[in-house]
């Protein structure tokens, strides 16, 4: 039903040179302000992607879907062939009892 795709991280490309990236970090490191607002976001948890749980939700309702599904259409034979059934019986008793 749907198809997956590759799992496999890719990487970006990361334009900085390693001596800008150290210069940057002493830079953060002298300012105080920057330093703090650097330890504040480093100590904020990342908001949770809610995205996968919908997801997860929707194939499990996908799946209980078709599991419920499957059921119906076992009912609806077992009922095709009770009507078969009976109409049998009627025509039996119909035979048996002179009436056709």
């Amino acid at each position: 039903m749907f198809r997956r795709t590759s799992t496999m991280p890719q990487r970006i490309k990361f334009c900085l040179t390693t001596e800008q990236i150290i210069s940057d970090i002493e830079a953060v490191y002298r300012n105080e302000e920057q330093r703090n607002t650097l330890y504040f976001c480093l100590d904020q948890v990342p908001p949770k992607e809610h995205n996968f749980e919908r997801i997860e939700e929707f194939l499990k309702g996908t799946q209980d879907l078709e599991r419920s599904s499957n059921i119906l259409d076992g009912l609806k034979c077992e009922l095709d062939n009770l009507q078969q059934d009976i109409m049998n019986r009627i025509s039996t008793l119909k035979q048996r009892s002179g009436n056709p």
